[in-house]
């Protein structure tokens, strides 16, 4: 898990890299007489560092709770197909919140689009953002405090199952109920 938390620490710092430059597109150019103000800048939409970190925050604490999830999911599987298979679900359930903000509004959405992002503990990256231009931190730290849990509960759970013999038994009692096809 130490090692995950080091990936998940490293893969949040590229994106933020790649986040900081995609909102500096959305920034003003300097002209020959002064600065233009960007789409962004004159609705008063811009990330400061505390937003950068923020985001950054939540898309750590959401890879941290991917890799638990993801750990505990393929503790059942014979080998590394069979764990890609186990962890297939939890690909399509980021893709959920992903299209969910795509293209609703969280503060216009419905309350069962926001019922299920929120339940989503892997969809909170995608809220914090709107979250903090907006001055909705209640979401950000209802987010961090939910994912950490999140996470805390399925490391919990795996630890769980590695001390214990439930794992080998698991897979010995899975193995002698298939019966190859004749």
């Amino acid at each position: 898990m130490t090692a995950a938390a080091l990936f998940a620490l490293v893969a949040s710092g590229i994106y933020m890299v790649a986040f900081g430059y995609y909102m500096s597109s959305f920034a003003g150019e300097m002209d020959g007489v002064g600065s233009q103000l960007g789409p962004a800048q004159a609705l008063g939409l811009v990330m400061n560092v505390k937003a950068y970190l923020a985001v950054g925050l939540a898309l750590f604490l959401a890879v941290v709770c991917a890799l638990s999830l993801a750990m505990v999911l393929a503790l059942f599987a014979d080998d590394a197909r069979g764990a890609q298979v186990a962890v297939t679900p939890l690909m399509l359930t980021l893709l959920v919140p992903f299209f969910l903000t795509l293209f609703f509004d969280f503060g216009t959405a419905s309350t069962l689009i926001k019922v299920i992002l929120l339940a989503i503990p892997l969809s909170y990256p995608f809220l914090v953002p709107r979250a903090m231009l907006f001055g909705d931190y209640w979401i950000v730290l209802l987010g961090y405090a939910y994912m950490t849990l999140f996470a805390a509960g399925t490391m919990y759970l795996a630890a769980r199952l590695f001390a214990s013999d439930k794992l080998l038994t698991t897979k010995l009692l899975f193995r002698r109920r298939r019966r190859p096809a004749e």
